[in-house]
C-alpha cells in the first residue's frame, strides 16, 4: 500500500516536519509504512520545506521595532529562500512593547536586509515566503534596506514606518531598481487578500496582528497614500497584494516579483505532487480545518492534489474542526481531543500518533 504523510504545521505546539514524523510513528505502530512529505502554504515552515540540499546562513538583522535579531535563510549558489517571519515576524515583536498603535512603528527593514545579504553572497534567484509578518508597512522597511528613500512635500527624508510614510510624497527607488535589475524574484502566499479594503491588509491582518479599529483606519489610509507612491497608478485589488502587510503589493508592482500561491508550489517542489501518482493514502492535516482552509491553505491544496491525482483515501488530522469532509475534499476528517492542554506539545504528539493509529487500524479491519 502506497501512503503519503503530508502534514501542515500546529502552529505554536508542532513544526511540519515534527508533525509528520508523528503521523509516521502511529502509522508504523499499525502496521504499515509511508512516505513523509514537508508541507507549507506560504506561511510558517515554506523556507524550509521548499530548501532541502541548501545551506543555512545566519547573520543579525533589525527585527520588527529595530530590536536585534539573529536570522537565518538558505541559500545554494545562485539561489536562496528567505522567510519573512524569520526577521520580520510578529513573535519577534516583545509583549511589552505592543502598545497601542505599535503598528504604525514597526517595519521590514530586516526582510530586506536578509534579501541584500542574499544578493551580496551572490543569489540571482530569490523565493521569498510572505507568511508570519509582524507589519503592515507595504514593504517600505525591505525597500529602505535595499537603498530607497522616502520624501515628504518639502523634501524632508522620512523614516520607513507607517506613522512617519503618512506623510510621503515622493521616493527614490534608484538603487533599489539597479540592485535586482538581473535578479529573479518570486514571493509564495498564503492567502488572497487584496492591499485594500474591507478584506484587505489593514482591516483584516491589521486587526490579526493585534491593531484597534483606529489604528487599522490609519493603516488603511497609509496603505491607499503609500501605495500611490511607491508605484502611482497601479491596481491594489489584485489577490495576494495584501499579503505580509502589503509586502505582496510591494514585491509585484516595486520589484517586479512573481506572487505564486505557496501550496501548490511546496506542493511540486517537495516531490509530493508526483508521489500522489499511483498513491492509496494521503494523510494531511493542520491545527485547525474550517472554511479559511479553502482559501489555499497547504491540507486542503494537498487533499484536492491528491483527489486530482486518483488517491482514493484522503484523510485530515486537525487540532480542531469546524467543515465538513465533503467540502474540504477529505475521505474523514479526525479533531484531536480539546482540553486545555492541546497545545502542549507532548499532549499534541501523543493525540496525532493515536489518531494516525486509529485510522490505519481501521482498514486492517
Amino acid at each position: 500500500m502506497k501512503i503519503a504523510v503530508a502534514m501542515d504545521s500546529f502552529k505554536g505546539c508542532l513544526g511540519s516536519g515534527r508533525a509528520g514524523d508523528v503521523v509516521l510513528e502511529g502509522i508504523r505502530r499499525a502496521g504499515f509504512d509511508a512516505a513523509r512529505f514537508l508541507l507549507a502554504d506560504g506561511g510558517e515552515g515554506t523556507a524550509m520545506a521548499v530548501s532541502e540540499g541548501m545551506d543555512v546562513r545566519s547573520f543579525e538583522a533589525t527585527g520588527p521595532l529595530k530590536e536585534r535579531v539573529q536570522v537565518e535563510y538558505y541559500a545554494l549558489e545562485d539561489k536562496a529562500v528567505i522567510d519573512i517571519a524569520a526577521s520580520s515576524g510578529l513573535p519577534l515583536v516583545p509583549e511589552d512593547k505592543k502598545e497601542k498603535g505599535w503598528l504604525l512603528k514597526a517595519n521590514t527593514r530586516g526582510f530586506g536586509e536578509a534579501i541584500l545579504d542574499a544578493i551580496e553572497h551572490g543569489a540571482r534567484d530569490i523565493t521569498l515566503c510572505l507568511g508570519g509578518s509582524g507589519t503592515n508597512d507595504l514593504g517600505a522597511g525591505m525597500l529602505s534596506a535595499l537603498g530607497a528613500k522616502f520624501y515628504d512635500a518639502a523634501g524632508k527624508t522620512l523614516e520607513p514606518v507607517p506613522s512617519d510614510l503618512l506623510n510621503a510624497s515622493s521616493c527614490d527607488l534608484s538603487l533599489v531598481n539597479s540592485l535586482i535589475e538581473d535578479i529573479k524574484i518570486r514571493a509564495l502566499c498564503d492567502v488572497t487578500n487584496p492591499l485594500l479594503g474591507d478584506n484587505g491588509a489593514a482591516r483584516i491582518f491589521g486587526r490579526l496582528k493585534g491593531a484597534d479599529m483606529a489604528t487599522s483606519e490609519v493603516l488603511e489610509s497609509f496603505g491607499k497614500s503609500f501605495a500611490g507612491v511607491l508605484s502611482p497608478g497601479s491596481p491594489t485589488d489584485i489577490a495576494g497584494y495584501g499579503a505580509a502587510g502589503g509586502m505582496g503589493f510591494c514585491i509585484a508592482e516595486v520589484l517586479g516579483g512573481e506572487l505564486i500561491p505557496g501550496a501548490p508550489y511546496v506542493i511540486s517542489k517537495t516531490g509530493l505532487l508526483s508521489y500522489l501518482e499511483g498513491a492509496d493514502i494521503l494523510i494531511t492535516g493542520e491545527g485547525r480545518a474550517d472554511k479559511s482552509s479553502l482559501g489555499g491553505k497547504a491540507a486542503f491544496e494537498a487533499c484536492k492534489t491528491a483527489r486530482l491525482s486518483g488517491v482514493d483515501l484522503r484523510f485530515v488530522i486537525a487540532g480542531s474542526a469546524d467543515i465538513a469532509a465533503e467540502e474540504f475534499g477529505a475521505t474523514a476528517i479526525v479533531s484531536l481531543p480539546e482540553g486545555p492542554s492541546m497545545l502542549d506539545p507532548d499532549v499534541a504528539y501523543a493525540n496525532i500518533a493515536n489518531a494516525s493509529y486509529e485510522l490505519m487500524s481501521g482498514l486492517n479491519g
